[in-house]
């Protein structure tokens, strides 16, 4: 018997190649989709093609020194905590909004000057990646091995959605994991095995917080759509029946139970990230009261079409996965192998998908309840996953179809695509239909008709049929390689439209930059970031002006100031935007100016890097201490440490949205130091006109304005006469325009944009000051300008008084800053530090209560005397996400090991053991 069981069993290469066959179509669909990306490459002149990377727009501007300044972080406390940006901010709660993608951890392990090269690689692995999760969620669900999954799954991955945010790295781990979250709900709602659900669904929030949000609507979504298959009506004696009420009872309480799992086993991040977003801006933007729609469905379905120009700003959606929907969608419909109630649902979820991409309620919801700041839709991907889902289910089941019902579907299908080209109502024709794409979608109909037809006139033959009949004129082959045909016309398709959309202009396709110039700014930023800034016995702030990116000081670690974060402390920006300071993107973001000695001196910032070697032109007031052919350096020798005694007269310092830059620095001493002491005084302007406007004047700037009713430009004229030598500076209400200053033989051009003050030069007695704006294409605007000069021995007063009572750190790490502070008298601490609920202050061991002075930089009491300070941060959440998810992750290990830690072991049965004989 055993050597016949030894016969039957298939040996280690049989084995072997049976794996092998399973494999085989993701291998074929990984190939495919990596050759798409290879072309892109190679079309754009990605290295190793050419010396550009995809490096671009926000991903180097804020993202690529985020993932940087984490691959520097040497422990837990760098994690929790950063002070590269914005006074300081919360670091755990940045990452799990931007940094938690599975490729960055290889980070650590790859060389500085191969980072870049290596993110390009990881886009490109993305595309593969969602290519295989794709395909084997549409095997797993449709339980067929058709070539036209293998089409759909590259379709996919190279979708609208991923060209056009590619370089939203954080996004794009989603794509890999949305198809793995779907056969996780399928094992759920069908076989009541609900762990990897939780698993995946858990992986994809602590990948993107932001991006999972968006996963979790749609689980439900999904789960309400596909659980339907789990109830049956029956009719007997006439009546009709509902049964797998249970059942489907059975699999909600399984989805509930573990969708609170997912959310657990993600608390980590969660709940740290909820409190940090609570803080933002963002936070406070109001629901929309009235329903809007932003087009009709015609809009919508446009985005569906090949070469559609990338929606990067504001409208729009990027849908577009293959042609082959407009076919495959309709066969599925038409479909009445499949169940009416199945049919039913998947319409219902496919319409509510369609309303929430034109309706701007849903729009708000779909966002995690706020509006995003451009780059629309930002789930549209799973759009495009439904609607391949739909159109394979469609395509693979078209064979069992009647040859009329396939016909009716494509000619439905083609009306939708010609009445989506032709446009409709509001929406105008579509101008980008590529030349090929009547051709492949008639191509795509015309072999589901000939694999139809044909698979119903040559019937599977027997043994004695002909070999032509038997292996190439049956209905197998013939359905097959109709299938083969069918699925190169979409790869075709979708991968051509890739490929043809990166090529677009601007931000109408994938935008690229040289790779070079990026790696030598970051390797810069390294060098001379490490060389100047502070060792954990110190602390001061330094700032850089060269980089090309907004987050320059997270390359260098060191402790700057410019900072464009989601996550970014609302507070914290309207505390710089009250100073002056340069506002890039609305609500999260600082371009820190460096113009103002007192702003500079207040704020710690000790040295500045000046690798574009024109600091001298920007900011009065510093000592060269280094100069060399990459920069010079400077140093402020007028710093104030992180700490120092001050008026209580800072408690009522207020913040309004009133920008007077310099006049709000001048209160901002007079408060700390607790009498008026005015650093800048305003000069008295000698001539002041205007032309082609009209003046509506107010003391409150926000309402001081101009109305131009004429074709020609607004211009101002001021005149000043210089009566004392000095720094000279001036403030402005400005929002467009050029400002043209002259005095001497100093001129500069200045941009309202760059922010509401700027230093004008070093002037003497006798000189003339003039400035004149220019401003074209507006009619109404805000206006004002001031000019002051830096009365310095008030600005030296103010110095010593405040530096008098200062912490000197004696110990520093990124969650924990000790030190000593002598106190002639009890009083209060500013420091500036921005206080999100995090901080805790000791003195000498005991907690002091903390408040808080433009509403957001924290203060606190100390006794007279000399005093060991120490303040500690904790990321708000933290520990409590962590115990949750503990013990979620526990109980689901529990559960799936449920089996064999409750399986009662079997109790051996005695065996019955004969009485001896007794002999005699």
């Amino acid at each position: 018997m055993e050597t016949e069981q030894l016969k039957n069993k298939p040996d280690f290469r049989e084995r072997l190649v049976s794996v092998f066959l399973v494999f085989v179509p993701y291998l074929i669909t990984a190939c495919i989709s990596a050759i798409i990306g290879i072309l892109m490459f190679r079309t754009k002149e990605i290295a190793p093609y050419g010396e550009k990377c995809v490096l671009n727009l926000d991903l180097w501007g804020q993202y690529f020194p985020m993932y940087f300044n984490n691959k520097q972080a040497g422990s837990l406390s760098d994690m929790m905590y950063s002070w590269n940006g914005a006074f300081g901010f919360n670091n755990w709660a940045q990452s799990a909004y931007y940094c938690n993608s599975i490729f960055l951890l290889l980070f650590k392990l790859i060389p500085i000057e191969k980072l870049v090269t290596a993110l390009d690689i990881f886009c490109l692995l993305k595309i593969v990646c969602s290519s295989v999760s794709c395909l084997a969620f549409l095997k797993y669900k449709i339980k067929d091995g058709t070539p036209l999954l293998i089409a759909g799954a590259v379709g996919y991955s190279t979708c609208a959605y991923m060209l056009a945010f590619m370089t939203q790295f954080m996004w794009t781990d989603c794509l890999i994991y949305a198809p793995l979250v779907l056969i996780g709900l399928e094992r759920l709602i069908h076989q009541k095995k609900p762990v990897f659900y939780a698993v995946m669904l858990g992986i994809s929030i602590l990948s993107s917080f932001y991006i999972g949000f968006a996963m979790c609507i749609f689980s439900v979504l999904y789960f309400l759509a596909n659980s339907v298959l789990l109830l049956h009506v029956e009719r007997t004696e006439g009546k009709l029946h509902f049964t797998g009420q249970k059942n489907w009872l059975i699999s909600a309480g399984y989805f509930a139970i573990f969708s609170i799992l997912a959310g657990a086993l993600s608390a980590v991040t969660i709940i740290p990230v909820g409190y940090a977003i609570s803080q933002t801006l963002a936070a406070e933007n109001p629901a929309p009261d009235t329903l809007e729609w932003y087009g009709n469905i015609t809009s919508v379905l446009q985005d569906m079409l090949p070469n559609q120009v990338l929606h990067l700003e504001y409208t729009g959606a990027n849908l577009f996965a293959g042609l082959a929907v407009f076919i495959g969608i309709p066969l599925y419909f038409s479909n009445e192998n499949i169940r009416r109630a199945e049919r039913i649902a998947d319409g219902c979820m496919l319409a509510f998908l369609c309303i929430s991409l034109n309706c701007n309620i849903m729009n708000y919801v779909w966002h995690g309840f706020h509006f995003p700041n451009q780059l629309p839709a930002r789930w549209s991907f799973l759009c495009s996953l439904y609607a391949v889902l739909l159109t394979c289910k469609g395509l693979a089941g078209a064979s069992s179809l009647k040859p009329v019902q396939v016909l009716k579907s494509c000619i439905i299908g083609i009306l939708v695509f010609y009445i989506t080209v032709a446009g409709l109502g509001s929406t105008e024709p579509y101008e980008l239909l590529p030349d090929g794409a009547w051709r492949n979608l008639l191509g795509i109909a015309l072999f589901l008709m000939i694999g139809n037809v044909a698979g119903q006139v040559f019937k599977d033959s027997d043994e004695k049929a002909s070999f032509i009949r038997q292996y190439v004129l049956n209905r197998k082959s013939i359905l097959f390689w109709t299938s083969v045909i069918t699925a190169a016309i979409m790869i075709v398709d979708s991968g051509k439209s890739f490929l043809y959309v990166s090529t677009y202009e601007g931000s109408k396709g994938l935008q690229v930059s040289y790779e070079q110039g990026y790696t030598n700014a970051m390797v810069k930023s390294v060098k001379y970031g490490q060389q100047w800034k502070n060792d954990n016995t110190d602390f001061y702030r330094v700032d850089a002006n060269s980089g090309h990116t907004f987050n320059n000081s997270m390359f260098g670690d060191f402790h700057g100031m410019r900072y464009y974060s989601s996550t970014m402390n609302g507070k914290v920006f309207n505390f710089l935007r009250f100073m002056g300071n340069r506002v890039y993107a609305d609500k999260v973001s600082t371009v820190y100016s460096l113009s103002s000695p007192v702003q500079n001196s207040l704020f710690g910032m000790k040295y500045f890097m000046d690798f574009d070697k024109n600091l001298n032109n920007v900011v009065p007031n510093m000592t060269l201490v280094e100069e060399g052919e990459e920069g010079n350096f400077y140093e402020n020798p007028k710093t104030l440490p992180l700490a120092y005694g001050v008026s209580d007269d800072i408690l009522q310092y207020e913040v309004t949205e009133e920008i007077r830059a310099i006049e709000n620095q001048n209160h901002l001493v007079n408060d700390m130091c607790g009498e008026e002491i005015n650093p800048y005084r305003v000069m008295n302007c000698t001539q002041f006109s205007y032309e082609n406007v009209t003046l509506q004047e107010n003391k409150d700037w926000n309402q001081n304005f101009f109305i131009n009713e004429t074709d020609q430009p607004t211009k101002f004229h001021y005149t000043y006469a210089i009566d004392r030598d000095g720094p000279y500076f001036i403030e402005h209400n400005f929002r467009a325009g050029q400002i043209h200053v002259t005095c001497g033989e100093i001129q500069k051009n200045l941009h309202p944009g760059d922010g509401g003050f700027a230093y004008v030069g070093l002037l003497k007695t006798g000189d003339t000051l003039v400035i004149d704006v220019e401003i074209e294409g507006v009619q109404l605007g805000c206006c004002g300008l001031n000019a002051y000069y830096l009365d310095e021995e008030a600005w030296e007063h103010a110095y010593e008084k405040l530096s008098s009572q200062g912490l000197h750190v004696t110990s520093f790490r990124n969650t924990q800053v000790k030190g000593t502070i002598s106190m002639k008298e009890a009083g209060l601490v500013f420091s500036t530090i921005p206080q999100d609920g995090g901080w805790n202050v000791y003195c000498d061991g005991r907690k002091l209560s903390t408040q808080t002075a433009g509403e957001i930089l924290l203060c606190f009491y100390v006794p007279a005397g000399e005093h060991e300070i120490t303040l500690r941060y904790h990321v708000r959440g933290f520990t409590a996400g962590l115990i949750i998810s503990l013990v979620s992750l526990i109980l689901m290990i529990l559960y799936s090991q449920r089996e064999k830690i409750f399986k009662k072991k079997e109790v051996q049965p005695v065996a019955e053991t004969a009485e001896p004989e007794i002999t005699t």
